[in-house]
């Protein structure tokens, strides 16, 4: 099942799905990943949007590898496309924390300055803006030391965590 998701074939995994495979089963790969994170990783918006019709899929459940969820990879990786179907959801915890780090999908996407899911997420829910990491931070600090130039050319992801009503700058 998780080979189809990754190979994007829409037909098979709706074939499969329908014989009544688990949508939350575990890749046998060395990443035990779940087949909505593949899809979220992939791109694949048809067969994330068959997945999320599942009501038996826990789209919370993180990979054995990093403890990320699909909304946290498709925020590290600047989907806006997947985060929007993921924010859509209400089943999806936009606050999620990584077992290990601690890190948020609101922490990921201002850490690599992708401004359109910032404000997304911070849009539907803002008191993301104070969480912090396993090592303190928040994502606005990850935002000051993130790796991508191009936060500092686009100072709205900044705009949009500021004017976050309850954010603490006080946060050490």
């Amino acid at each position: 099942f998780c080979q189809a998701v990754k190979n994007g074939d829409l037909a098979e995994v709706a074939r499969l799905l329908k014989q009544g495979v688990d949508p939350n089963c575990v890749s046998s790969d060395w990443y035990k990943t779940r087949p909505i994170i593949l899809a979220a990783s992939g791109g694949q918006t048809e067969i994330l949007r068959l997945l999320l019709d599942q009501p038996a899929l826990d789209p919370n459940l993180s990979d054995g590898l990093f403890g990320n969820t699909a909304l946290i990879d498709a925020s590290h990786a600047g989907n806006t496309d997947v985060v929007r179907m993921l924010v859509e959801d209400q089943r999806v915890d936009l606050n999620y924390r990584t077992k290990g780090s601690g890190i948020t999908a609101l922490m990921q996407a201002a850490r690599y300055g992708h401004t359109s899911v910032v404000e997304m997420l911070v849009m539907k829910e803002e008191e993301g803006v104070n969480m912090q990491s396993g090592g303190g931070c928040t994502p606005l600090m990850l935002g000051c030391m993130a790796p991508n130039m191009a936060v500092l050319n686009d100072p709205q992801m900044f705009r949009v965590m500021l004017a976050a009503k309850g954010l603490d700058l006080t946060i050490k």
